[in-house]
């Protein structure tokens, strides 16, 4: 679109920091130096640029601005300002001089203001010039800036190439320049780290201010409706805010107060912050600058000073044209100005050399030239998300960026397509071969994809979902559009855009050239991210984590989920009737307690027996006002009546039966006659395995009834046995390894029981002497410490007095000093870096500490992500261990099958049992130096059950 240009005089200011960071990214993959070793990507695509906007526009008066080098306003008003931001990387830092250099040689002049953002330097310029009757057009892609949209002050947006009036910013946006700074203080922004309203989104802060027209009247909106309710209201928000920050299986539901919701009360307790926030995304107009109409004239580039810089930093092909003149338009005046971004997505699509290999004279030549390479990157098409029911679709490979290979296998009638035997026969030297390197993206799938062909894949040496978790694993998403766009700028061609959404449809169906380009992406975005998360990960040192651990668990995993685990479907059965029996019994019963018939599973039906038939005393209101009938409130009835005790036992039994006793069968592969779980390991933050399809790592064992489940998991094979190995206190032997505590350390070097130990010091007694209640307490107390228990929660816990538990907490203390010591250094270190490190080096971010009302939630993350993910982080190099020895030389037939927690469970042969024992447990208490000794429980027998027992 071309810009119109008025009577009065116009005035170009260009956002010039934004412009060399959006250069920097685009021109990184290319890592262009200079000869002497210098970067130079940034300030190529910086030059190529000011060349665009200085032929298209021929401006007569230009200006770039600059963020300056030290701290701005901003920061000292709110330190968390821009605080989640990654410094400047060095590479960059070291070509902003040279981008000013550039504009001095290019007749351009640079402006800066200590103290004062460039956007406060942009408003601050744009008032002026048009208060001295200049038009002015701000060439930047921030919204930040189209509050300053104003008559003759309007902004271009090169990403969309699309200028904004204050028409069009209400076109596009639904809102006027003048609310715009309203919408960011609503919203926030993530990128500057401006809080805003928490669950306020943008199109939920677009609507707001059509409804009330600007923040101040819809915050006093809010205030006046919901006065009355301040105290439940500022409840409910830090309960919601706690939880958020829970991991996933550990979260409750919180409902807000009967007849809001969640976005209401955070606009209500968070009005301050909603202010506070648009002061902070209010651009300023006095940062001292002045705009002087003859400094701002565009002159002609200096040549004496410009082909000099031009040479030294090799940009040789601007070199040509400075000794040919006038910069070389190369049709500029005719395209649209582009961002770094867009150039980057314009060039990559030009320069993408994706090739579609359906014929087999094609896949002779690829097949020779990928034998070739020493490392590359693969992904497959496939026809289901379930690696065990996948037929093959395709395969895609890379080696260089924005080059990439696909060899159809499958697609629609008529297709051209290669026969699937042929290109694996041809395929298999490659990527069997544990010598040449493999890059995927979530390669577990692939790994197992690629099985069900004949194809055993060897060499992974880099998964970017794996990488990108490793550095981010606080993260909503880790897949790899998401990964990307967050480290290359590369939006992805969507997969529903190719398939579509529905069940029915699959990757065989849609067009081959269509697939191609798919699938071809996938290869080259997985193999551009390693070569960009490589460096980040080295930084970060945890590099050795994702090489040493994660990467070879993918192989680990991957057999696991092939070999899934043997269910006795007849035991579960004749199970599933007994609880069938069980539960129409206690009906029954509860009918005879409750004095009547009703639909047990009815909360409202239940909470007119409890409370009004039966007069029990009301434990609190759910959100819809009607009075609890929790868990929690029926074990705090059940010393009061029989039947609350018998509610809780019915939906025990109910649960078993249908979350697991009838749900374990239908879950069988009908190939195996095995269950396939998932097993996940970017499901938590603190390094932990998840399990899910089913989650066998949640089968109840606090109970009787749960354990028996148990008995179901048995091997397939008659003559078999299950070997149960389980990391004995290894969460506490952590606790001893990182505190030094010489008194808890001797504990466990002379293999004392560690709860009767710890009861012996917090009562005064010697060990042998400690009743089996003070034994339960100590325990409590042990792993009380570990979760950052308080003395409210162990008084809930032991049924005691607060002051009575705070006592047992101190003299804890007092008996173990170095422990608190250790819990306090874990602390504040997370509170300095921001971050814990397990044993191994994992990272876990903890922004709860930097806020008061989620200070004492980061501390208890802080101290359970060190203990809990340094023992993950043991069990895996276990795993690893002992996965390599069961496939080495010596011809195991024992198999790893399932891993919860700190458990790992095998069959085996009987005639291998004894040996497999011995060399799991040595695996196990080997897998890493402590300051104390690790120990392994095993135990054998013809069920997990049984070898739990």
């Amino acid at each position: 679109m071309a810009i119109m240009v008025s009577k009065a005089p116009t005035l170009y200011l260009i956002d010039g920091h934004a412009q060399l960071y959006r250069a920097h990214n685009a021109h990184l993959r290319e890592n262009r130096r200079a000869t002497d070793g210098t970067p130079t990507g940034a300030v190529y695509g910086f030059f190529m640029q000011l060349r665009s906007i200085r032929s298209r526009f021929k401006p007569e008066y230009l200006g770039c601005v600059f963020d300056p080098k030290g701290p701005t306003f901003r920061v000292k008003e709110y330190a968390g300002y821009k605080a989640q931001r990654a410094p400047m990387p060095d590479e960059l830092r070291t070509q902003v001089p040279l981008a000013l250099e550039i504009c001095e040689g290019y007749g351009i002049p640079a402006v800066q203001a200590e103290g004062f953002e460039a956007d406060d330097v942009l408003a601050t310029l744009a008032r002026q010039a048009r208060e001295d009757g200049f038009t002015v057009v701000i060439v930047t892609g921030d919204k930040d800036l189209l509050q300053l949209v104003e008559g003759p002050v309007t902004v271009f947006d090169p990403f969309k190439n699309i200028h904004f009036d204050a028409a069009r910013v209400e076109q596009e946006r639904g809102l006027k320049p003048a609310q715009i700074v309203d919408w960011l203080g609503l919203m926030g922004d993530h990128a500057d780290n401006i809080p805003g309203v928490e669950g306020v989104g943008d199109q939920t802060a677009l609507k707001l201010l059509q409804e009330h027209g600007s923040l101040d009247r819809c915050l006093e909106f809010y205030r006046e409706k919901y006065r009355d309710r301040d105290e439940s209201i500022r409840q409910f928000v830090e309960a919601h805010r706690a939880e958020a920050r829970k991991e996933k299986a550990e979260r409750r539901t919180i409902k807000p107060p009967k007849g809001m919701k969640v976005v209401d009360c955070y606009l209500y307790a968070q009005a301050d912050q909603a202010r506070a926030s648009r002061e902070l995304a209010r651009l300023r107009f006095d940062a001292p600058v002045r705009f002087d109409p003859e400094t701002f004239r565009c002159g002609e580039p200096k040549r004496e000073a410009l082909s000099p810089l031009l040479a030294r930093l090799d940009l040789r092909q601007f070199l040509r044209e400075m000794g040919g003149g006038a910069p070389a338009t190369d049709g500029a005046s005719e395209a649209p100005l582009l961002t770094a971004g867009e150039q980057k997505a314009a060039a990559v699509a030009a320069e993408r050399r994706y090739r579609l290999v359906d014929t087999p004279e094609k896949l002779k030549r690829f097949v020779s030239e990928l034998t070739r390479q020493k490392r590359f990157a693969f992904d497959t098409e496939t026809t289901s998300t379930q690696p065990l029911d996948a037929a093959l679709v395709g395969l895609s490979f890379a080696w260089q960026a924005n080059e990439a290979w696909y060899l159809p296998v499958r697609g629609p009638l008529g297709a051209t397509v290669l026969d699937e035997q042929a290109v694996l026969e041809a395929l298999r030297g490659p990527l069997e071969d544990p010598r040449v390197e493999k890059v995927a993206q979530h390669a577990k799938y692939d790994l197992n994809v690629l099985r069900r062909s004949g194809l055993r894949v060897r060499g992974l040496a880099f998964d970017t979902l794996l990488a990108g978790w490793l550095l981010d694993p606080g993260a909503l998403r880790h897949d790899l559009d998401s990964l990307a766009y967050a480290h290359l700028q590369i939006r992805k061609i969507s997969t529903q855009s190719l398939i579509g959404k529905g069940q029915a449809e699959s990757m065989a169906l849609a067009p081959v050239a269509d697939v191609a380009r798919y699938a071809c992406e996938d290869a080259d975005v997985a193999w551009q991210l390693a070569e960009v998360l490589t460096p980040k990960l080295e930084a970060a040192g945890l590099l050795p984590l994702l090489r040493e651990v994660e990467v070879p668990l993918v192989e680990v995993l991957a057999e696991m989920e092939w070999t899934g685990v043997y269910v006795d479907a007849e035991l579960l059965r004749e199970m599933s009737k007994e609880l069938g029996a069980q539960l129409a019994a206690q009906e029954e019963e509860i009918y005879r307690l409750a004095g009547t018939r009703f639909t047990i599973n009815s909360p409202r039906q239940l909470a007119q027996i409890l409370f009004e038939k039966l007069g029990l005393p009301s434990q609190g209101k759910t959100s819809t006002g009607q009075d609890s009938t929790s868990e929690e409130v029926l074990q705090a009835l059940s010393h009061r009546h029989e039947l609350p005790k018998a509610i809780l036992e019915y939906r025990q039994f109910s649960k078993l039966k249908s979350t697991y006793v009838d749900a374990l069968p239908a879950l069988r592969h009908p190939k195996t006659n095995r269950v396939h779980a998932s097993f996940n390991q970017t499901g938590t933050e603190t390094g932990r395995l998840s399990s899910s399809d089913p989650n066998l790592q949640n089968i109840p064992v606090r109970t009787e009834l749960g354990r028996s489940i148990r008995a179901a998991f048995r091997p397939q094979e008659p003559g078999w046995k299950m070997l149960c190995a389980d990391y004995s206190q290894i969460e506490l032997r952590m606790l001893a390894h990182y505190s030094r505590d010489e008194a808890l350390q001797a504990a466990f070097e002379k293999n004392l029981d560690i709860h009767a130990a710890v009861a012996a010091r917090l009562n005064g007694v010697k060990e042998q002497d400690v009743t089996r209640e003070q034994r339960a307490q100590a325990k409590t107390v042990n792993f009380g410490v570990l979760y950052g228990q308080t003395a409210f929660g162990l008084a809930q816990t032991l049924g005691i007095a607060r002051g009575e538990a705070q006592q047992i907490i101190d003299r804890f203390f007092a008996g173990f000093p170095k422990v608190r010591e250790c819990l306090e250094g874990l602390i504040e270190g997370a509170r300095a870096r921001g971050y814990v490190t397990t044993i191994l080096g994992r990272r876990r971010y903890i922004p709860q500490l930097k806020e008061k009302a989620q200070a004492r939630l980061g501390e208890r993350l802080a101290v359970n992500t060190v203990f809990q993910g340094s023992a993950a982080d043991l069990i895996k190099k276990a795993m690893r261990s002992i996965h390599e020895e069961l496939h080495g030389s010596q011809g195991w037939k024992a198999r790893m099958i399932l891993q919860i927690h700190d458990e790992l469970l095998f069959e085996a042969p009987e005639k291998e049992v004894l040996d497999l024992t011995n060399m799991v447990r040595a695996k196990m208490e080997k897998a890493h130096p402590l300051q104390v000794p690790l120990v392994v429980d095993t135990g054998v027998g013809a069920d997990w059950l049984s070898a739990k027992d």
